[in-house]
């Protein structure tokens, strides 16, 4: 609140008022929240929906919303209404939704008791029909590019399950198409697909179609190594490196270049796996950097012992470029490439995930 400080209410000029803040009349002075809703019910509910009703908050300025929560998820919000349908559940599940109360300060109450619902048993039980004409419209040695004739349903088809086998390989929400990846060269696969409905009804499985990938590519494995006297000088020594995983002491890889001052480089591809988040490790004395996929993702070209580590996020089956450079510049020397990811447990890169081309 403003207080003129003697000089009436228009102070002259070189006068002033003093205003305290916190007292000032607006929402930056309201800290109260407002009560928690009470009387939670579902006056219905559905296979996929279930409404909701409750008792209004009071606040000491003025409630403003509600917020409704599935689960510690916000399913929505109202503007004043006590009243809200969740929608997008499935059939014959438990759930519990409670409510807060907002005011226009954005203080929020505490939440409601806790409802628990479980949505009705659906009123669709039929399947969709199998998807038929399955084929492979194509193929590598890693991949089985797959395509399938659209199913039909009594209200309609959501998507289509893949399986590798009785394993699922992964899912589209309509498509009938679908590409599996991942696999191994030269090796016999049985693929089937089904289709499914919003009421999470599953159709039988197509017919099975058998595929044999093709052979792997003819590029050797391991990385291309380089040695070269200094920093990339004369060239010294060409050979293929099953792995990067070498600790020459206080030696060098070969008597062409000098035991305390030369570099290498290693070209070629690497291959993961899985489809995720690789971490890369190098471990060296001295420098060293590492490009993936074009990117460069450890860069310390100086004198240093020790591991260093990047990321990189990369698909199953795609053979990405790799090239590491290495620098010793005296003392013991050792280089070392290793890879992780939420699958794959740290390990040097294994011989049959790098190839030369």
């Amino acid at each position: 609140m403003c207080s003129n400080n003697g000089f009436g209410t228009d102070p002259a000029v070189g006068q002033y008022k003093t205003c305290d803040v916190n007292q000032a009349s607006g929402t930056g002075g309201d800290t109260q929240a407002p009560t928690a809703p009470t009387g939670l019910t579902s006056p219905s509910k559905t296979s996929t929906s279930v409404s909701l009703s409750w008792t209004a908050s009071t606040d000491n300025v003025g409630v403003t919303g509600y917020d409704i929560y599935n689960g510690s998820t916000l399913a929505g919000s109202t503007t004043g209404a006590t009243t809200f349908t969740v929608s997008g559940l499935t059939a014959s599940t438990a759930y519990t939704f409670t409510v807060k109360a907002k005011d226009a300060a954005g203080n929020a109450s505490a939440a409601s008791s806790g409802l628990n619902v479980t949505t009705n048993a659906s009123s669709d039980t039929t399947a969709p029909t199998a998807p038929t004409g399955l084929s492979s419209p194509s193929k590598t040695d890693t991949s089985v590019s797959l395509s399938w004739t659209a199913s039909t349903d009594n209200v309609g088809v959501t998507g289509y399950n893949i399986y590798n086998g009785a394993a699922l390989a992964g899912s589209t929400t309509g498509a009938t198409t679908f590409t599996v990846t991942g696999l191994t060269g030269s090796t016999a696969y049985s693929f089937t697909v089904k289709a499914k409905d919003a009421a999470n009804n599953l159709s039988a499985a197509s017919s099975t179609l058998n595929v044999t990938t093709n052979a792997p590519s003819s590029g050797t494995n391991g990385l291309l190594g380089q040695y070269y006297a200094g920093e990339f000088g004369t060239l010294a020594l060409s050979r293929t490196d099953a792995t990067i995983d070498f600790d020459w002491g206080g030696g060098r890889p070969t008597d062409d270049v000098p035991g305390e001052w030369f570099t290498a480089r290693w070209t070629g591809k690497v291959q993961p796996q899985y489809s995720e988040t690789y971490t890369f490790y190098t471990n060296t004395d001295d420098g060293v950097r590492l490009w993936v996929n074009g990117t460069q993702i450890i860069n310390n070209w100086v004198a240093m012992n020790g591991e260093l580590s990047a990321t990189i996020t990369l698909t199953a089956g795609v053979k990405y470029d790799i090239k590491m450079e290495y620098i010793e510049n005296g003392g013991n020397a050792h280089a070392q490439l290793s890879w992780s990811s939420a699958s794959q447990a740290k390990q040097i890169i294994p011989t049959g995930r790098l190839f030369t081309s």
